[in-house]
């Protein structure tokens, strides 16, 4: 990262659209909280691909301790909360449709 860090990137752009319901991985919420530390400490603004951000939430919601009893709604924004913006978002992605069932 220092190397990289010293080129003075404009950004880290921070995706979370493993397609978890269809066998990737969802992005855990300790990653998220990570990269930001990090790319604060070396001044790089953060920006959020949204493309697939609910969905994460939703697997959050159900896979990490302390965050069962936190509604959708909460665990978004503290998603969010580990960027600087949001850069892009696809409404074609799962987000938006209701393909996918995320009962318990």
């Amino acid at each position: 990262m220092t190397k990289w860090a010293r080129k003075n990137p404009p950004l880290h752009l921070l995706s979370c659209h493993g397609k978890p319901s269809r066998g990737g991985q969802p992005v855990a919420m300790e990653n998220m909280r990570a990269v930001y530390a990090l790319a604060q400490k070396y001044n790089i603004k953060v920006m959020m691909d949204a493309t697939r951000c609910v969905e994460n939430a939703c697997f959050i919601k159900h896979r990490e301790p302390g965050y069962r009893d936190k509604s959708i709604h909460e665990i978004v924004l503290e998603t969010f909360s580990y960027a600087d913006g949001g850069a892009t978002m696809s409404g074609k992605k799962m987000a938006l449709s209701t393909s996918v069932d995320f009962s318990p």
